[in-house]
């Protein structure tokens, strides 16, 4: 179990983690600074898809890359708060907008602040992945909005080669 548990936040972590550098203007096409009416946009529920390029649909890595995708869903709440779910583990903390880019600063994981995680797999043998999974979430994970506010793409997605992840907006 605790392996599990491990595996999935590290998977968590090389999901989540980003720390490209986006362009410099926001969503309404202005220059780089967000509004209140700006961020008040972004606020909703947001469904992953994962997209296989064409040589990789038969690959069987990448179609379980793409079934962990499945069902992870990030909520922007007005109160500057989200819940994320990735593998049925739930995340949560705060997040920000500035130019095109939101970012989420991970504050609990499975329920537990980010020390008592660290702290759980410091305690688990098994646990080096889980351990820099945790430790990775001391930094914000950042995603560039689209132009029309509806799609929210990991900062740190480069090699579209292996397949991409995107966020569309549910609601």
């Amino acid at each position: 179990m605790r392996l599990l548990i491990a595996f999935s936040l590290a998977l968590s972590a090389l999901l989540l983690a980003g720390c490209g550098k986006g362009a410099d203007t926001n969503m309404a096409g202005g220059t780089t600074g967000s509004s209140t009416a700006d961020e008040s946009k972004l606020v909703g529920k947001y469904m992953a898809e994962f997209t296989l390029p064409p040589d990789k649909k038969d690959d069987p890595m990448a179609k379980m890359a793409e079934s962990f995708v499945k069902g992870m869903m990030i909520e922007l709440k007005a109160d500057k708060t989200y819940t994320m779910t990735a593998m049925g583990i739930p995340i949560e903390g705060k997040w920000s907008a500035s130019g095109d880019k939101v970012s989420l600063t991970v504050e609990k994981m499975m329920g537990m602040s980010k020390a008592d995680a660290q702290k759980m797999n410091a305690k688990n043998p098994n646990a080096v992945q889980g351990q820099k999974a945790a430790d990775a979430s001391d930094k914000p994970q950042e995603y560039i909005v689209s132009d029309d506010g509806n799609t929210l793409t990991p900062a740190d997605q480069k090699d579209a080669s292996k397949g991409t992840m995107t966020f569309k907006k549910a609601s």
